[in-house]
């Protein structure tokens, strides 16, 4: 198996299209069917996208071998429940219907910058202060089996000191 079939084999596993895929790693639809279809080899920054969203080893995408990820059945599962990835479909599904009622491709950085306004402008009234921020800003960067482990701290901590 070749490093496009194991992205492909994430990506359907995840049912999720290439443009949806695409988005979210960082590159263009054609460069993700180019290499799923082994024709180009991913870069290091794409491998690494990848393994930042998805918690994939780099390792695992480049083998040469046939061995399966080992976190390959758990992360398809985690990722289908997540509402997170559930609002990313739809929204792109309504990029993609907007788009062709505006006879013209509606970009990913379009979408991205009219809901960063609009998320921003839902939260104006929270203050946050540059401790915080700096904790929002570490906790973006954490990849995502650790950023599940945060989560998993706060909501015990939460529930100790609100539980009824």
């Amino acid at each position: 198996m070749e490093i496009g079939d194991r992205i492909k084999q994430l990506r359907k596993s995840l049912n999720l299209t290439q443009s949806q895929f695409a988005i979210l790693i960082n590159i263009s639809q054609s460069a993700l069917s180019e290499i799923e279809n082994n024709r180009f080899n991913p870069s290091l920054e794409t491998l690494l996208s990848i393994k930042d969203k998805f918690g994939i080893n780099v390792d695992w995408m480049i083998s040469s071998n046939n061995i399966a990820h080992p976190d390959m059945e758990t992360v398809p599962e985690v990722y289908k429940n997540n509402l997170v990835l559930k609002v990313f479909k739809l929204i792109t599904e309504e990029a993609q219907q907007v788009s062709k009622e505006a006879n013209r491709e509606i970009q990913p950085a379009e979408v991205s910058l009219t809901l960063s306004k609009h998320i921003n402008s839902l939260f104006a009234s929270v203050s946050i202060d540059s401790e915080e921020k700096m904790i929002f800003h570490k906790y973006h960067l954490l990849p995502f089996k650790d950023k599940k482990e945060v989560l998993a701290i706060i909501d015990i901590k939460y529930n100790a000191n609100y539980q009824v």
